[in-house]
């Protein structure tokens, strides 16, 4: 795990990894960036010399098999709304999977009158058109799809990484207590709250499409939320 702190307080998720009995590796953040693909063979190997078949999944499940996670929960969306009823569909995009697996699903059950958007929660939006379009391919190379990528466009709403990853902004904090207190919907200050935040701006500067359900993608965040206390340190937020 990415930890600028040798030994971080067990909390959120990482509780959850202790818990499972996972071992786990702290590497500075210019480390892991620099270095990541090294230290993860590096764990492979290790693992193979020990008698053990290691299956590697990077952050996020952003694999090609982990695409398929998103691409079935298109198809229940699918389901509930039909794929000739125009919807806009949001969601937090941080590793590309999520908006790689949608952006898929919506080509795979001809969703023609459907949009996919990311609200990038960290890096920019040229990574990400990058990053998506590499994870994409891969996913249909590897199950042999028959998707042309004029069906599957990168659309994403930027302006919401405020100071970067895992840094929550204002905003997006202002939202958690607004969404809790007036919803019952707890978002997390990393991921669904900035991606919220963006979905809400883009409809007020843009307008609902003409007849187009918009969906949010809740892809959790409670353990994120109770691990960054911090942030509501001053007392919970208020509308």
């Amino acid at each position: 795990l990415r930890s600028d702190d040798p030994a971080p307080s067990a909390d959120g998720n990482l509780l959850l990894d202790e818990l499972f009995g996972a071992e786990i590796s702290f590497h500075p953040s210019d480390e892991f960036n620099g270095r990541r693909d090294e230290i993860v063979h590096s764990a492979i190997d290790e693992l193979n010399r020990s008698g053990r078949s290691p299956f590697f999944v990077d952050m996020g499940a952003s694999v090609p098999y982990g695409s398929w996670g998103f691409i079935r929960c298109m198809w229940e969306l699918v389901e509930e709304l039909g794929a000739e009823t125009p919807v806009d569909v949001y969601c937090a995009t941080g590793s590309g999977g999520t908006q790689a697996g949608l952006i898929l699903g919506k080509a795979l059950f001809d969703c023609q009158t459907w949009n996919v958007f990311g609200v990038p929660v960290c890096d920019s939006v040229e990574y990400f058109q990058k990053t998506i379009r590499r994870l994409e391919r891969e996913t249909v190379a590897t199950f042999n799809l028959e998707i042309d990528e004029s069906l599957t466009p990168i659309q994403l709403i930027d302006g919401f990484t405020g100071a970067g990853y895992g840094i929550p902004s204002p905003e997006a904090i202002d939202l958690i207590g607004i969404c809790a207190q007036y919803a019952g919907l707890l978002l997390d200050p990393v991921y669904t709250s900035k991606a919220l935040a963006g979905m809400l701006a883009s409809i007020r500067e843009n307008g609902l499409r003409p007849e187009a359900v918009p969906v949010f993608i809740h892809t959790g965040g409670v353990f994120g939320l109770i691990a960054r206390r911090d942030v509501f340190a001053a007392g919970s937020p208020r509308p």
